[in-house]
């Protein structure tokens, strides 16, 4: 008998838990979205089911994924269509907006870098 024997070394882990808010961003990132918004509370607090009311009422249609993360303090959306300026600004109103999208902001003509 050799004692030597080494123990196998399991191939599988213990349940990872709930993705995390960098595991539902990669997920958007890995599906390739040309366009990705996060929209959380101001407060930092979870958002309420009329948070998601608001939101999902200046939502375009052409949104393709919604996921909610970091344990119900933000909303993901991914698209390959941008966002509607007047939605951003309605949403903004209520929410912070941040634009984590691969694509850059068109620029304004006013814009003395866009030359």
């Amino acid at each position: 008998m050799n004692s030597a024997v080494e123990e196998p070394t399991p191939t599988t882990s213990e349940p990872a838990g709930p993705p995390t808010f960098d595991d539902d961003l990669a997920a958007m990132r890995n599906a390739e979205f040309r366009f990705i918004y996060v929209f959380r509370r101001k407060d930092g607090e979870p958002l309420s089911e009329d948070d998601r009311i608001h939101l999902n009422s200046y939502k375009p249609s052409e949104v393709n994924r919604a996921r909610v993360s970091d344990g119900g303090r933000a909303v993901i959306f991914g698209s390959n269509f941008r966002m509607p300026p007047e939605s951003l600004k309605e949403i903004g109103e209520r929410l912070i907006v941040e634009d984590l999208s691969t694509e850059p902001q068109t620029s304004n003509s006013n814009d003395a870098t866009s030359q």
